[in-house]
């Protein structure tokens, strides 16, 4: 089965909206890629082939051409791809696809979203400059769609340094004690994580930690399992075993031996966390 996986940095006039842009070509077979919780909203387009994504229901949604990938809480779709298909994906920092689009991010969370339902006349106009280009230049052509949104005089956000303190302390932050360092209540940085990032701290954090935690092991210096759960924050290894199993849908050591390399793109986050 021909199937690849790449990862690039953005353009750096995006830097703060846009983290990583990945893609994914599938040539020939039909591929099922399950879709941990990465802490980010998506940005994709697919060419050619279907994709279908199944939901923990048992529902399947086709993707639209454009469309959004909302964050995961308590879902782990599973992406079905019919060959021949390509996937040019925008991953956003937490708080970005909230300031490009201004949409209530709590929206998206567990659910895929045909960008035109955010915007129609930006999906349409975007969708037709997509089509009209060689494969080669769509990365470029939807990182300067998003760079003609930046707003010019960018507002400074609690939602987003409360992101880059979760990231900075590895998830090990309490949620009292972040709200305390920008002197709001933990209530109102819920309800402001809900709509500039989709998730609530608490869940971010937890993302954080567990990302945190799989490039540990992707790096393969992982000495101890219980040593490598202590040093992330989990009172013990069993504890810590049913927190990855949950994210990721196999053990660690499945992960490990598994040699998942859309996983290996996907969570390689060590440039972010």
């Amino acid at each position: 089965m021909g199937i690849s996986h790449e990862q690039h940095a953005p353009d750096k006039r995006l830097d703060g909206i846009v983290q990583r842009v990945l893609t994914t070509r599938l040539d020939d077979g039909t591929a099922e890629i399950q879709v941990p919780p990465s802490g980010a909203i998506y940005l994709n387009y697919r060419t050619f082939g279907p994709i279908r994504v199944r939901f923990a229901d048992g529902s399947e949604h086709e993707a639209a051409p454009l469309y959004c990938g909302g964050q995961l809480v308590s879902e782990m779709p599973v992406a079905v791809l019919q060959a021949p298909v390509g996937v040019v994906g925008l991953e956003f920092s937490p708080t970005g696809f909230y300031r490009l689009f201004g949409v209530d991010c709590s929206r998206l969370t567990d659910r895929m979203l045909d960008l035109a339902e955010i915007d129609q006349a930006f999906a349409a106009a975007l969708l037709q400059r997509l089509e009209a280009a060689p494969a080669c230049r769509r990365a470029v052509i939807m990182q300067q769609a998003m760079i003609e949104r930046l707003p010019t005089k960018p507002a400074p956000s609690i939602a987003g340094r409360a992101a880059a303190r979760i990231r900075e302390t590895r998830g090990r932050i309490a949620i009292s004690e972040l709200s305390g360092e920008f002197g709001i209540t933990p209530r109102h940085l819920r309800r402001l994580f809900a709509r500039k990032v989709g998730v609530s701290p608490k869940q971010f954090a937890k993302i954080v930690q567990f990302n945190c935690v799989a490039a540990v092991l992707q790096s393969g210096d992982t000495g101890a399992m219980h040593d490598v759960a202590l040093e992330h924050g989990y009172f013990d290894q069993a504890h810590f075993v049913r927190d990855f199993t949950r994210h990721v849908g196999q053990n660690p050591t499945d992960f490990m031996a598994s040699g998942n390399h859309f996983l290996d793109v996907y969570l390689g986050r060590k440039a972010h966390f």
